[in-house]
């Protein structure tokens, strides 16, 4: 009877956590994981908020010149989440992604979050389509129209990628060579946007290949299987 007390009071003190991290980046990160890890890594973190609220709550009898129970509840939230990021760092898909150069942890996490289990995907181009980024032709009859994203997937996905490419432009050799080539060629040149786009669509891609085949991402295999045309390749040598 006594345990039964103990888990109530745990699920109830959980309740508020849930509230206000349920969009928490890397809430949606162990949601995505396997049903035994879940499981775990609920029982700790639980473990962990019933621990520290009932600390806080021993303290604030016996000491009633502590702390404001703002700051108190700040320390506990950030140590919660330092605890949630290190595990989002032992996580395989997460350590992967974070190979490629400027993505980070919070990106890698995110990203995970969003497209689940990335290994259930067959292909790269299911993972486009999670993130709304298909192409499709606005056509009417016999008129051709322009070509657009077609923003069915998860838009926070989308708004993830688009931030992350924009830093990796300035960062990322490889992208910014990708990024110029998309915008100066003469035959089909991107406006700055679409490249973007473009850009956002090769890096699931990479993902795919390096989380399903299980290998270490390598910037120079990559630029080598890419076949700029000799009058880009002479304007950047």
């Amino acid at each position: 009877m006594y345990f039964i007390h103990i888990f109530h009071d745990i699920l109830i003190i959980s309740i508020p956590y849930c509230i206000i991290f349920k969009n928490n980046i890397y809430c949606k990160v162990l949601i995505s994981m396997k049903k035994s890890k879940i499981i775990l890594l609920s029982i700790i973190v639980i473990t962990i908020i019933s621990i520290l609220f009932s600390c806080s709550y021993k303290s604030d009898l016996s000491d009633s010149s502590e702390k404001p129970s703002t700051d108190i509840e700040t320390t506990q939230i950030e140590e919660i989440d330092d605890y949630v990021t290190k595990i989002c760092n032992q996580l395989d898909e997460t350590k992967k992604i974070m190979q490629i150069k400027g993505v980070g942890l919070v990106t890698a996490s995110g990203i995970v979050a969003e497209l689940g289990d990335i290994r259930k995907y067959k292909t790269p181009k299911q993972m486009i389509k999670m993130a709304g980024l298909s192409l499709t032709e606005n056509s009417s009859g016999k008129v051709k129209g322009a070509t657009s994203i077609s923003r069915r997937g998860r838009k926070d996905l989308r708004r993830l990628l688009y931030q992350v490419i924009l830093g990796m432009i300035r960062t990322n050799t490889a992208f910014k060579e990708m990024y110029i080539y998309y915008t100066t060629r003469r035959k089909n040149q991107l406006t700055g946007k679409q490249a973007i786009i473009a850009l956002c669509r090769k890096l699931l891609r990479i993902i795919h290949t390096i989380i399903l085949k299980d290998v270490d991402y390598d910037e120079s295999k990559m630029m080598s299987q890419i076949k700029y045309p000799d009058e880009f390749l002479n304007s950047v040598a």
